[in-house]
């Protein structure tokens, strides 16, 4: 797997994109940015079978998926988690004001 070179860049892919089929640019820049050559999956289904092949191709579309979640939900401006936290701070200011 080392061969892959399979490591995960900070910049993510749309969800929305990763619900749909990928067009062929996106697959190409998918493939240039994480620096995977296509013909490993090729490499793979000779060596290990179809079924193994198709398997790393979903754990690394699920890793991808994840990846943009996470950057989707930790995001400064309009992630979920960090206004979370920015209302959370607020709300015990505010109960801290309250107490004193």
């Amino acid at each position: 797997m080392t061969e892959a070179n399979l490591a995960f860049p900070s910049s993510a892919m749309s969800f929305a994109a990763l619900r749909r089929p990928l067009k062929t640019d996106e697959r190409r820049a998918i493939c240039d940015e994480r620096g995977l050559d296509p013909e490993v999956f090729r490499m793979l289904a000779d060596r290990f079978g179809e079924r193994v092949a198709e398997q790393v191709a979903q754990r690394l579309v699920f890793a991808m998926m994840l990846e943009s979640m996470n950057a989707a939900m930790l995001d400064a401006r309009r992630g979920p988690v960090p206004m979370f936290i920015k209302r959370l701070e607020r709300s015990v200011k505010t109960f801290n004001r309250h107490i004193r």
